[in-house]
């Protein structure tokens, strides 16, 4: 199963369409990424207790969350990645399909 897996995916790799796809997958990636930071809380709870240990700083002063940061930064790479990939996967499925897993590379 994972050997016909990975022929699968060394195939669709090889095909003349493949760098379409890839830049396909990277621009649904990068807009998941930024629904998702959209989306996200832009506020966290870090900088009340800044405050209130008088840290100074103009992050702080400006109310600029650096978990809600540390949240969006992870979520945006997360969806970015799974979207990305799964792009990929899919696509190189259906061209194993369509060209079968041993045909000859066009």
């Amino acid at each position: 199963m994972q050997e016909n897996f990975q022929t699968r995916l060394r195939n669709a790799a090889a095909l003349n369409a493949s760098p379409w796809i890839s830049a396909l997958a990277l621009v649904a990636g990068a807009v998941v990424a930024r629904l998702l930071i959209f989306v996200a809380p832009a506020t966290g709870t870090d900088v009340e207790k800044a405050k209130a240990l008088g840290i100074i700083s103009v992050s702080i002063l400006a109310g600029h969350s650096k978990s809600a940061d540390s949240a969006a930064y992870f979520l945006a790479m997360a969806g970015a990645i799974v979207t990305s990939v799964a792009i990929w996967i899919i696509w190189a499925a259906r061209c194993s399909d369509i060209f079968g897993t041993d045909a000859p590379r066009p």
